[in-house]
């Protein structure tokens, strides 16, 4: 079964950056994720979305191409 959720350590592996960073992206709302307790669950739908606008901006392409 894929995962559904990472928490921030695992979602920072994921994407080769550090907590710091990731914890930037979800503050600045680039990921989307929720609180658990006191843990915070990055959706993998939204690092996967992250990484699509990403190569879409750095490649320009826009929708439908």
């Amino acid at each position: 079964m894929e995962k559904l959720g990472y928490t921030i350590e695992e979602a920072a592996e994921a994407l080769s950056v550090g907590r710091t960073v990731m914890f930037r992206l979800l503050r600045e709302g680039s990921v989307k994720g929720v609180r658990i307790g006191r843990r915070h669950i990055i959706t993998a739908d939204s690092l996967k979305a992250y990484l699509n606008d990403l190569i879409k901006a750095q490649y320009g392409i826009t929708e439908g191409e």
